[in-house]
């Protein structure tokens, strides 16, 4: 049977020109898939630019090494887009989740090629390589280096072990399988240092986002089958944490810690009036579903959407649709 990574082995061999993006404000999957797959063109001779949105966050820094992407301009990029001979799109199958760079990509002639994990892609590329089994984008990197090298270079491993350590919550997901975990133990075969990704990316965190974390866990509200938890991050809560510019995606984990919850909500208030929702659940629960209604997306136990609506009307909003999934 025929690999579904075979367009992106031939687009591979018969190209020079590669640009890399994923999406908005880009984790540790997304830098993953990156930061590996380009260090695997390089390695073949090929010409690699790396274009992103937003800033490398901290917690990634360590695996740098020289390859921080560039910061999109239009101005300066616009013009390298539309020289490519392929762009890659990874980890992101929405055009919407493109951001500033959104139409230089759709108007590029180069042909898109689209790796991604997510289910439910709602743009067509030219390519889609879709795998909604794979834990994350990049363990389909690997695969796809495995497919054409046969085995991963050192430099290329520690990138592809943060995609799988971050998508898989440090292999406490439903999406840790045995693939996965043989997968990375080859990864530290090629010597990824276990401990030093760990502290790096879990263990990094200021006294600003602590604090703001404990004012977050003191504020949760159960429902009356405790099955379901949620918070709400207003503006105000951050500034008095003094935590106004941290990522507050990993507070929601707390909630799910509680016995007995399947559920767990987290609104966060934006600066712009809007409001960020990030839902988990465990086992059956799918919020991959609810967020869709609602424009956003993700995996069947984390998803998450950006709402145009205030935080109160938001929570009003989802609160009662997600009750309905618990029902």
């Amino acid at each position: 049977m025929e690999s579904i990574f075979k367009p992106v082995v031939d687009a591979i061999a018969a190209n020079q020109r590669f640009v890399l993006v994923t999406h908005v404000n880009a984790d540790g999957d997304g830098l993953g898939a990156q930061f590996a797959l380009g260090r695997f063109l390089r390695r073949h001779g090929k010409d690699v630019r790396v274009i992103n949105t937003h800033p490398i966050p901290p917690q990634y820094h360590f695996f740098v090494q020289g390859d921080e992407p560039e910061l999109y301009d239009a101005a300066t990029h616009d013009p390298v887009l539309r020289a490519a001979d392929a762009i890659v799109i990874l980890d992101n199958s929405s055009a919407n989740r493109l951001g500033a760079m959104k139409d230089a990509v759709i108007a590029s002639p180069a042909p898109k090629i689209c790796i991604d994990h997510h289910p439910h892609p709602d743009t067509q590329w030219d390519r889609m390589i879709i795998d909604e089994k794979a834990c994350a984008t990049g363990e389909m990197i690997y695969r796809i280096i495995r497919e054409v090298d046969g085995e991963v270079s050192p430099q290329e491993a520690v990138p592809i072990y943060v995609s799988i350590v971050t998508d898989t919550g440090n292999f406490r997901f439903s999406n840790t399988t045995p693939i996965v975990l043989r997968t990375a133990a080859d990864l530290v075969s090629k010597g990824v240092d276990v401990p030093t990704v760990y502290q790096q990316i879990f263990e990094r965190n200021p006294p600003s986002f602590v604090k703001l974390l404990g004012a977050a866990l003191s504020s949760i509200t159960q429902d009356e089958t405790g099955r379901m938890g949620y918070i709400v991050v207003t503006r105000e809560m951050m500034r008095a944490a003094g935590a106004d510019g941290e990522d507050t995606s990993d507070i929601i984990n707390g909630i799910l810690t509680i016995d007995g919850t399947r559920l767990a909500l987290l609104f966060k208030e934006l600066p712009d009036g809007r409001t960020k929702v990030s839902l988990r659940s465990k086992g059956s629960i799918d919020v991959n579903r609810l967020a869709a209604e609602f424009g956003g997306g993700g995996h069947r136990n984390a998803s998450g959407v950006v709402v145009a609506s205030p935080i109160d009307q938001a929570v009003a909003a989802i609160l009662p649709k997600a009750r309905a999934l618990i029902a």
